[in-house]
């Protein structure tokens, strides 16, 4: 968790099914306001098909 103080976790869902948690934060305290958590959901749309086929791969 690399001693971090101040973390956002976002869930990367596939049909309401969380496949995975998208963690940021800072070891620093740190005031995360909404703007942070919007940019962290719209990294974790773009990364949830790269995830999808990833997965799919190592059930293959």
């Amino acid at each position: 968790m690399e001693n971090l103080v101040s973390i956002v976790a976002i869930p990367i869902l596939m049909e309401q099914e969380v496949l995975a948690i998208f963690l940021g934060g800072y070891r620093k305290e740190t005031v995360m306001d909404g703007r942070i958590k919007r940019q962290m959901e719209a990294v974790a749309a773009k990364l949830s098909p790269y995830l999808l086929q990833f997965m799919q791969r190592k059930e293959d």
